[in-house]
């Protein structure tokens, strides 16, 4: 689907990798790119990251990333990525939610352009959310920005009323449902992409409480799931043969220096979490896609100089599964809507949506 797209988006952007200049602002960027990436101008990779900004961009579109630090890595690759044709970012703390003081309420406080905020959730556990822009200025002069709201989980007014599910606070960034919805219409996103935040790593043994967390949390952001998109977590591949079953973790005490691609992932919890998520949206109408198993390929890429084996390294080859799935639900849908911008309908020419987007296709049986 993408190689049509592709060969008129290489008319377009002119890459030149070799010209950059490593600066304070950029350095983590560069450095986290796979050693082809930092010479290759023709990384088929970076060009669909900066395809997929260049058409939000020319479409007028508002984006919101919204979980957890996955899809954080995730916004700050786009932005990694359109630092390699020039652009310079800065990234701004637009507004924290609050718990409301003194008050059993779930609704919450507003803190625009909060001056100490953090993004560890230790430091946040009166917050439900905070609110992230990403802004990028590129050598045209031309801007775009998008969105990333941060919570670790999220829990339907309903639970919290009647004692269903613990809000554990001393974690921090623990969002009511409904208020995400809030959040959603206030802000007036065309494209919401989320995930179930650190709820996607649950284990089995806590596998009747995912479901019932995740379906009352769909049901309670029906009122504007028309523009949401649920994304799947790709898998943790911690050493299985030191007793981490499915490559998940498990303690602070138990990480270790190395990550392995010998995983049982029929025991991997993502995974399997990924599955129930998909059957409980299409039960309810909800767009989801699935990038799973394409991220399986770069079970290597962890960044377990850190003890890291659930994050990955900012390199748009890394991460190209995401972006597929992101550059054809936005094919799909602007195709569908008749909305299409000039910049966009010629690179449709090529391209025939399937009756069904495959990335939404659901498997009944387990995959892994």
């Amino acid at each position: 689907m993408l190689d049509g797209i592709r060969s008129t988006f290489q008319e377009r952007t002119k890459l030149n990798t070799s010209s950059i200049v490593v600066t304070r602002n950029n350095k983590r960027c560069f450095n986290e790119l796979l050693d082809f990436e930092r010479t290759d101008e023709t990384s088929v990779a970076l060009r669909n990251a900066i395809q997929l900004l260049e058409e939000w961009q020319v479409n007028g579109q508002r984006v919101l990333f919204a979980g957890d630090s996955l899809l954080m890595q995730y916004a700050t690759l786009l932005q990694c990525a359109a630092v390699q044709i020039g652009a310079t970012f800065t990234r701004e703390f637009v507004t924290q939610y609050n718990w409301k003081a003194n008050t059993t309420s779930t609704s919450y406080d507003v803190e625009e352009n909060p001056s100490d905020a953090h993004i560890e959730g230790k430091l946040n556990q009166e917050t439900q959310a905070l609110l992230m822009r990403y802004n990028l200025v590129y050598p045209d002069g031309s801007e775009f920005s998008f969105d990333y709201l941060r919570y670790y989980k999220m829990v339907s007014k309903s639970y919290i009323d009647n004692d269903m599910s613990p809000l554990e606070k001393d974690k921090g960034f623990q969002l009511v449902a409904e208020n995400f919805c809030h959040i959603v219409i206030k802000e007036q996103y065309d494209r919401v992409y989320m995930n179930d935040a650190h709820m996607g790593y649950y284990s089995p043994t806590q596998g009747k409480a995912f479901t019932l967390e995740t379906g009352a949390n769909m049901d309670a952001i029906e009122p504007c799931q028309s523009n949401i998109v649920l994304l799947d977590h790709p898998p943790q591949e911690f050493d299985s043969s030191r007793g981490h079953n499915g490559g998940n973790y498990h303690t602070e005490v138990d990480k270790i220096r190395s990550c392995s691609c010998d995983v049982d992932y029929t025991l991997n919890h993502a995974g399997l979490n990924n599955l129930q998520a998909q059957q409980m949206a299409r039960e309810r109408g909800v767009k989801y896609m699935t990038f799973y198993n394409e991220m399986k390929a770069y079970c290597m890429f962890h960044r377990s100089y850190n003890d890291d084996c659930t994050h990955y390294f900012l390199s748009p080859t890394v991460w190209s599964p995401m972006t597929n799935v992101l550059l054809e639900d936005f094919y799909y849908s602007r195709e569908s809507d008749k909305q299409v911008q000039s910049l966009s309908s010629s690179l449709l020419s090529s391209y025939t949506s399937p009756t069904t987007p495959p990335h939404w296709r659901l498997e009944i049986s387990c995959p892994y």
